[in-house]
């Protein structure tokens, strides 16, 4: 088929060609009905939109360089995810690779031509001249910390925390080792033993290296050093691989220390500074991000003699499901048995507040309920040394682990609450046209609640044939809890407080009014469910039933599709949520379940989890091109956890019964709703409610 043509459409669409234009921009003051006929006449023509076209014509490269010494297996991954990760982003990747120039002039010329967006060099390439030529605007490192530029750092803490005589290791270096070796040179402050990459310095020191322990950052460099093995009967030599590919596997004799650092997480930081990349230079700002390493060994489970057998009690969402998946991996390495039995959030609560649960050596309990009844259910974990190291590693996940300085449990699926919607309502120019006509401004994904009050009333009240999906959100009724998760969230974005004021529970009045104010105009138009868990909300947005959902992603992976998009929630004060798993006080099993821990927090389950869209505390792994691809929220979740608010604590030393207090808040909002009662004496009753069960609601502890 010929290309189709503005020209074309107009023709159909019987309109001048500025207004066709006008359309396609979305620019101008262009009626519905024109917009109507023109995308009919589009869609009918078949014609798709040349975004290259757009770019040349704004003499704009999208032209993204990326400069390295040599290109090597080491590469592959950075290179595949950059390709996909720019694509995506409407940008394309040309590989300069220094040592292909046979003269140094032809590729200085290049670069100082600037007949591209940005260039992105690995701080191992030593000829500055070459650096020199870049415009400091549109030059990016990856490697050593550099004050001057663009600069993604390797960030080394895990592997130094680890390593530990490292002056008995030989470096192999290579010119693509993203500046690690030098990172190391510089943090040690001491001379390490290294060897060139090149194949004839191998054999010459050869002789010397048999014994010696091997830092190393490919495959390559391990298979080509045993070839020097070949017929040897000594012991075989031990290395450390620090690579971005966590798919080698080697033979069974080879001692290997895997480091790893993720090439889409890598590839995303490097889109994230190109597009903060200023078009006037008078406006550069220098930006750093930092790639973590981290360790991936698998612990090594010796089975115990007799076969044992561990009891869970978890709630029934997607992390259950998943573990009952991974189960049998625990019990063919350990000889334990799992024995999980999840239920729904309800009966799981009547059984831990009746305190029925001494049948169960291991709980997962909602983090909302962990301070107040965590210290009653669960042992305390800081004299087992292996679940402490544990702990230690996951200083981000205190809320998670610790209540009055007790170490009870870990962190099982941290969540936090999220918004999609469906890109095809809020990218429909007939839809935002109506938006812009009403309200004089675009349509976006609401950013505040009173934001969201207004695209509630707008979608359900605009009457159009493009409306293909009925409601605009689903709100939950059938739980005060739930109400409340959903509440609460936009009352402390508007700076309201629960605080106890001497001795008496108050509760921030104008922000509690203007809340509910915005939460009954959304309840006027969304579609009401009178449930006691997510589910039916999930079900509504993936049977196009509601255009946006606000949800904790732990619940979010039953998504079906991708034409969603995802930002944070209107007020950006989302609430956490999710579990945790302590060992209660009864069990006699604390072996078998510091076995349990240790398995379920090593790289490679947690990297299973993540595979299947499981919240976990090893967030980097959701950056992963595979899990990224199928669960892009989950990464960007990942980065709003310091958003996350839950009332726990009050004035420093006392704990709160978190979901009763939310309970009651949910059930005086709903009931007062039902009844017609005012704002103010629901705030009367709320308050009431709150003090007159203070003695329920409260408890002081010493610091």
């Amino acid at each position: 088929m010929e290309n189709i043509t503005i020209s074309d459409i107009a023709a159909a669409a019987k309109v001048s060609i500025g207004t066709v234009s006008n359309v396609l921009s979305k620019k101008g003051n262009v009626k519905i009905e024109t917009i109507r006929k023109v995308e009919e006449a589009a869609k009918l023509l078949g014609y798709v939109r040349n975004e290259n076209a757009q770019v040349m014509k704004k003499k704009i490269s999208n032209t993204i360089l990326l400069i390295v010494p040599l290109l090597n297996s080491a590469l592959g991954p950075l290179i595949i995810d950059l390709l996909h990760d720019l694509k995506f982003n409407g940008m394309e990747l040309k590989i300069i690779e220094v040592e292909s120039y046979s003269d140094i002039q032809d590729l200085l010329n290049l670069l100082k031509q600037g007949q591209y967006k940005a260039a992105v060099c690995l701080a191992s390439i030593k000829d500055k001249s070459l650096i020199n030529a870049i415009p400091v605007t549109k030059l990016i490192t990856i490697g050593s910390p550099d004050n001057e530029k663009n600069t993604i750092e390797m960030n080394m803490d895990s592997f130094f925390k680890i390593t530990s005589n490292i002056k008995e290791y030989t470096i192999i270096s290579d010119k693509n080792d993203f500046s690690i070796y030098e990172i190391v040179m510089a943090k040690k402050q001491e001379q390490l033993n290294v060897v060139n990459l090149e194949e004839k310095d191998i054999p010459e020191s050869f002789a010397s290296l048999k014994h010696r322990k091997f830092i190393v950052f490919s495959k390559d460099i391990i298979e080509k050093l045993l070839t020097f093995y070949e017929g040897y009967t000594g012991e075989i030599p031990q290395f450390i691989l620090i690579s971005c590919n966590t798919g080698y596997h080697f033979y069974d004799f080879l001692k290997i220390t895997k480091y790893y650092f993720s090439s889409n997480e890598l590839a995303l930081k490097i889109i994230k500074l190109i597009q903060a990349l200023p078009t006037n230079p008078k406006k550069f700002k220098i930006q750093k991000e930092r790639i973590n390493i981290y360790p991936t060994a698998t612990h090594e489970f010796g089975k115990l003699e007799k076969k044992r057998k561990i009891r869970l009690l978890l709630l029934k969402n997607p992390f259950s499901k998943a573990l009952k998946q991974l189960a049998t991996k625990f019990t063919k390495e350990t000889n334990i048995e799992i024995e999980i039995t999840d239920l729904p959030f309800t009966k799981l609560n009547e059984l831990i507040i009746e305190k029925k649960v001494e049948d169960y050596d291991m709980i997962k309990l909602d983090v909302s309920y962990f301070p107040w009844l965590g210290p009653n259910l669960f042992l305390d974990l800081a004299n087992i040394p292996e679940i402490k190291e544990l702990a230690d590693n996951m200083k981000n996940w205190r809320n998670y682990c610790y209540v009055d300085q007790q170490l009870l449990s870990l962190p099982a699926d941290p969540s936090i609450q999220m918004m999609l919607y469906r890109k095809d309502v809020f990218e429909n120019p007939i839809i935002q046209k109506a938006y812009s006509e009403i309200y004089n401004q675009m349509l976006l994904p609401p950013t505040s609640y009173s934001e969201l009050a207004d695209y509630s009333e707008f979608y359900q009240s605009v009457n159009i044939p493009e409306k293909s999906i009925p409601y605009p959100l689903s709100i939950n009724k059938g739980d005060g809890i739930l109400l409340a998760s959903e509440f609460l969230p936009y009352f402390y974005s508007l700076g309201g407080e629960i605080k106890l004021v001497d001795g008496v529970f108050e509760v921030t009045s104008e922000a509690f009014v203007q809340t509910l104010d915005a939460y009954k105009r959304i309840r006027q138009n969304a579609k009401i469910q009178n449930e006691a868990w997510w589910d039916t909300e999930i079900e509504n947005f993936n049977n196009r039933k509601t255009s946006i959902i606000i949800c904790y992603t732990n619940h979010l992976n039953q998504i079906i599709g991708n034409d969603y998009d995802y930002c944070p929630v209107p007020g950006q004060a989302p609430a956490f949520g999710g579990g945790v798993l302590g060992i209660t006080k009864g069990s006699k099993k604390l072996i078998e379940c510091t076995l349990f821990f240790q398995w379920l927090y090593q790289y490679r389950i947690q990297e299973q989890l993540a595979s299947l869209g499981v919240c976990i505390p090893r967030t980097h792994l959701f950056d992963e091109r595979n899990n990224y691809r199928k669960y892009p929220f989950l990464s960007y979740s990942s980065k709003n956890f310091s958003m996350g608010k839950r009332l726990q604590y009050i004035e420093q030393n006392y704990v709160l019964n978190t979901i009763e207090i939310e309970r009651i808040i949910g059930n005086e909002v709903n009931l007062g709703i039902e009844m017609d009662s005012s704002n103010l004496d629901i705030l009367i009753k709320i308050h009431n409610q709150l003090n007159s069960n203070k003695s329920h609601l409260l408890r002081q502890y010493e610091e």
